[in-house]
């Protein structure tokens, strides 16, 4: 079985943006593409550092790339309720 190379810590930067171009021209939203991008991820912090890899290729700035994964469902609120 071979892993999904979005994941991978060895896909260079222009890769990335290609991947996630051609994930959106597939019609997939950001949540869509952030949720392949942690499935089977495991870990808030490993699941932070795998987003903020990411940003740059998502055309978004770090913190927007988290707050975007939380509103996805994909990390916790740091906010008590």
């Amino acid at each position: 079985m071979q892993s999904d190379p979005s994941r991978s810590r060895l896909v260079y930067s222009d890769d990335r943006k290609f991947i996630v171009s051609a994930l959106r021209e597939k019609g997939l939203s950001t949540c869509d593409i952030l949720r392949r991008l942690l499935e089977g991820e495991y870990g808030i912090v490993h699941r932070k550092e795998l987003l903020l890899e990411w940003a740059d290729a998502l055309g978004m700035e770090p913190t927007e790339i988290l707050r975007e994964a939380v509103r996805c469902g994909l990390l916790p609120n740091a906010r008590m309720p």
